[in-house]
């Protein structure tokens, strides 16, 4: 079973966090939104919009693209 974008962003995003010791304390600070609002993100209950992305691509000194899931582990 394939997983979602939504959720392989998610879990995309939270390595990278945990790698690079960011909170989602600082997440949140970096998206002007609630610690529960990035919460529910982080999870993959809610997709990130693309603004959102490229602000943690910043605070994590990557490219959006180091975020982004490979085509081929994505379903539709």
């Amino acid at each position: 079973m394939k997983l979602s974008t939504t959720k392989l962003v998610a879990a995309s995003v939270r390595a990278e966090c945990a790698r690079q010791r960011v909170s989602q304390r600082d997440v949140a600070r970096a998206l002007e939104l609630s610690h529960t609002s990035v919460h529910r993100r982080i999870r993959g209950d809610v997709p990130f919009d693309v603004d959102e992305l490229a602000k943690i691509a910043e605070l994590l000194g990557l490219s959006i693209h180091d975020l982004l899931p490979d085509d081929s582990k994505a379903s539709v």
